[in-house]
């Protein structure tokens, strides 16, 4: 018996906008104006998530090491948000 080869899968689809009502830090990102130049990691988090507030300052520092390489770290979270 021989395995057949999976089709192939496009994993490749477009991002929604981002409707952020406040940037605290940076300026607005469109992530359509940067398909295909920018890659974009988008984290999203809440006040009240210990692991969330403790990934923070290492997403701080890839975001320093990486900018001049086409990647932006955007950390998204709602201040509505409670638990």
């Amino acid at each position: 018996m021989t395995a057949s080869a999976a089709p192939p899968v496009n994993l490749v689809r477009v991002a929604a906008a981002l409707k952020i009502s406040d940037w605290v830090k940076g300026k607005p990102v469109d992530l359509a104006a940067g398909k295909g130049k920018q890659v974009y990691v988008i984290e999203f988090w809440a006040t009240w998530c210990g692991p969330c507030r403790t990934s923070i300052p290492h997403l701080t520092e890839l975001q320093k090491k990486f900018k001049d390489k086409g990647v932006t770290f955007v950390g998204v979270s709602d201040k509505r948000w409670t638990r």
